[in-house]
């Protein structure tokens, strides 16, 4: 598996425990890209935007379906991490096709 990793996140401030949290869901989801989703490729961003931060991890795996992504306990603890961070995961998929993770953290969420 090649991961790649973009980051463009200069001046952003991100206070503890955000920043672990933050990263152990990055983590989460590129130890599922490599277990799971038979992927050659896995790309990991972590992007200022206006407002705050947009983090992504997309793979050209096997894709999942909508059962699968409900039944996961590390999925779902992420989900339960990013609303105490006041976010969601978005998952865009199809068996096939890779899947690409995406969530915004707020300016105000990261201290």
């Amino acid at each position: 598996l090649k991961i790649t990793c973009v980051q463009r996140i200069e001046g952003v401030q991100m206070e503890n425990p955000v920043g672990q949290v933050i990263f152990r869901m990055i983590q989460e989801l590129v130890h599922n890209c490599l277990r799971h989703a038979q992927a050659a490729n896995c790309y990991v961003q972590a992007i200022a935007v206006d407002g705050g931060v947009l983090f992504s991890v997309e793979d050209d795996g096997i894709g999942m379906t909508e059962t699968q992504f409900n039944g996961t306990q590390g999925l779902k603890t992420i989900q339960e991490r990013l609303l105490w961070l006041e976010s969601e995961l978005e998952v865009e998929s199809s068996p096939g096709k890779g899947t690409l993770f995406r969530f915004f953290i707020a300016s105000e969420s990261l201290k």
